[in-house]
């Protein structure tokens, strides 16, 4: 959905559903995830994916009714941003799961981190990404979808 550009809002309700999914067979094996999500993200990355992980899903889910009076809609660019992040939490955690790690899901890890410049603390990353980014350069959202689209 997000290779080929899907309504991002659309978008987060699967993303959100599979990160819902993954989280309780987590919790039900009794297990762990390997991400330290806090430690690959910037301050910025990690408020972003705080303040709206929930709060954007809800507000999908319920529409107006019962929503916080008073509070904007979520931001589409925001929901971009927080689908991507989720995104790869959720491809991790697949991982932990079912300890597979197709190509595909790499570089959908690549291409957000590269994309989404400020979120990623570069000088915590895998030395692997931290070299790719060299490599690349910038990378915008259109650059990601067609990256995405031939690694498909």
């Amino acid at each position: 959905m997000i290779a080929v550009g899907v309504n991002a809002f659309s978008t987060h309700l699967v993303v959100m559903a599979a990160d819902e999914l993954l989280e309780h067979i987590v919790h039900e094996a009794g297990t762990r995830l390997t991400l330290d999500l806090e430690a690959q993200l910037t301050p910025h990355g990690i408020e972003i994916m705080r303040a709206h992980k929930r709060d954007a899903y809800n507000f999908l889910k319920h529409g107006k009714r019962g929503y916080r009076i008073g509070k904007p809609a979520p931001d589409a660019e925001q929901i971009e941003a927080l689908n991507d992040v989720m995104t790869i939490v959720n491809i991790h955690a697949y991982r932990d799961v079912t300890n597979e790690y197709p190509a595909y899901m790499a570089a959908m890890v690549a291409g957000v981190a590269l994309m989404n410049e400020g979120m990623v603390d570069w000088d915590r990353a895998p030395a692997e990404a931290a070299r790719l980014r060299r490599e690349i350069g910038d990378f915008s959202r259109s650059d990601f979808r067609e990256f995405l689209l031939k690694s498909l």
